[in-house]
């Protein structure tokens, strides 16, 4: 083996060790973005998931207490169809872009487009001649589309949980204040059925009390997981905000409707407080305010997953770079050593053949550089100068 294969052999089994690091370094960098931006993905669909759940929820759930009164509410029904019909299609692009399985909520969208327009038509009837049956179909259609969209949710928060922990604590925060919304919603249902019918079954008011209890479940158990979160000055503002509305104000309110229906029950003669359309007009938004904490924990788990998705690309561009730097400085090497020293010091070889073979006027390459070449070159040319002049 020749001394400069030799050289070039150590040279780049040295060079290769560092690039190889390198690329290991990348691939590893690569694998944690696109987990990362998986992550960010699937958290995207859990909160584009959740929102449409409670369009779905206000929309589909009003439909069916609308179709029970004399005189619907057109405008707000049209500005919630609005509203679910946007929030529908981001859940669907972000659950498409995120891998999920998205058919059982393209359906709930095909049969709203279907059922809307129907019930919409049955409230500009009077309320004698309205189909009986439609305020139950719009009401399974809301049961069917929250389920839809949580099973959704749900699975894309499963998603997270494998390689975002962090962030999967602060959607577990968001599942458990959608538990309080929708518990709450199908127990306003009642309510208002209750308030327009005056009919007040066991089995309705068993119901009832058992979502009440649910709801403090899920309050509670949401509360317990920000506590046990590192301290979010913007998560424990909207704690303090769900607790002044939830506890202070409104969950008491429905409880007392709730008790008014127990006595109703017994037979005792009740005055509600509140006519259905006053009623609705404060339980639409107080369902809303309900929603603060999981807005709060749903932005958090956003700002994290990005922020982290971001990081790992910074790294990703960082580690590509030290593999194009490793490459880069082991081609610039390799030319250099060509260069600078096998490609001259064959030339030297050459010229000490050359001399021994008589051919004594020539001049000796490299005799100017001031390094061992340069003395080898100059020793060379003593060499050819001693021979001349014997």
């Amino acid at each position: 083996m020749r001394i400069r294969t030799f050289f070039l052999l150590c040279f780049c089994s040295v060079a290769a060790t560092g690039s190889i690091a390198a690329l290991w370094e990348a691939g590893s960098s690569w694998q944690t973005w696109q987990e990362a931006r998986e992550a960010s993905r699937a958290t995207q669909a859990v909160s584009a998931a959740q929102r449409a759940q409670t369009a779905i929820a206000t929309e589909i759930g009003g439909h069916a207490s609308q179709l029970r009164s004399a005189n619907p509410d057109f405008a707000t029904l049209e500005r919630q169809a609005a509203e679910t019909d946007r929030l529908l299609a981001e859940a669907l692009a972000s659950g498409g872009q995120a891998g999920l399985d998205i058919a059982p909520l393209r359906d709930i969208q095909a049969r709203i487009a279907t059922l809307r327009p129907r019930s919409l038509a049955e409230m500009r009837r009077p309320l004698a001649e309205r189909d009986a049956a439609m305020p139950d179909a719009t009401q399974a259609l809301r049961n069917a589309g929250v389920e839809a969209a949580s099973r959704l949710a749900g699975t894309a928060a499963r998603e997270v949980a494998s390689s975002a922990p962090a962030a999967a604590l602060l959607l577990e925060i968001a599942q458990a204040m959608m538990e309080v919304r929708d518990l709450a919603g199908r127990r306003n249902t009642t309510l208002v059925n209750w308030m327009q019918t005056g009919r007040i079954t066991p089995e309705a008011m068993q119901a009832a009390q058992q979502q009440t209890g649910r709801i403090e479940q899920s309050w509670q158990s949401a509360q317990r997981l920000v506590a046990a979160l590192p301290p979010k000055p913007a998560l424990q503002a909207a704690l303090a905000a769900q607790k002044r509305s939830l506890e202070g104000e409104d969950e008491p309110r429905w409880r007392e409707h709730l008790a008014l229906g127990w006595q109703a029950m017994q037979g005792q003669a009740v005055r509600w407080p509140l006519t259905v359309e006053a009623y609705r007009a404060w339980s639409t938004p107080a369902q809303a305010r309900i929603l603060v904490l999981r807005d709060a924990a749903l932005d958090e788990a956003l700002a994290l997953s990005e922020a982290s998705a971001a990081k790992a690309q910074l790294h990703l561009g960082l580690s590509s770079a030290l593999v194009l730097l490793c490459l880069g400085l082991t081609g610039l090497s390799v030319v250099l050593l060509f260069r600078r020293i096998v490609l001259p010091l064959q030339g030297l070889t050459a010229t000490v053949g050359r001399i021994a073979g008589g051919e004594l006027q020539l001049a000796v390459p490299g005799r100017a550089r001031r390094d061992e070449l340069g003395g080898m070159a100059q020793a060379i040319e003593t060499l050819r100068a001693a021979s001349a002049e014997r």
